[in-house]
């Protein structure tokens, strides 16, 4: 167990960072699709815990399958948080390169 964020929208569905390494990415898919989350919540690790439930089919996570042939098409244009990683990452982006000695 670990610390995470999770998320959750009204519909039932939700996501945590645990033991995710593709958080970000699942993320944006699932605001994309469903629009913003009803619940964001930090969890510290011991709390409101509950396995993933793998798919039968594939294994993964319910967050990451795509095995109902459900997934949605990809956005025709980048996505708000796709905007917002870019504009940050040309105005700040020079904070990430290492010191010049």
């Amino acid at each position: 167990m670990c610390d995470r964020v999770f998320v959750e929208w009204a519909d039932g569905t939700w996501l945590s960072s645990g033991h995710n390494p593709e958080f970000q990415e699942n993320l944006a898919e699932m605001v994309a699709t469903s629009g913003p989350p009803s619940k964001v919540e930090f969890r510290a690790a011991g709390t409101g815990y509950l396995p993933v439930t793998p798919c039968e089919d594939c294994g993964l996570s319910y967050a990451q399958c795509h095995c109902d042939d459900l997934a949605p098409d990809p956005p025709k244009e980048p996505s708000l948080l796709d905007k917002l990683h870019d504009h940050y990452l040309d105005k700040y982006g020079h904070l990430l390169d290492p010191p010049s000695s």
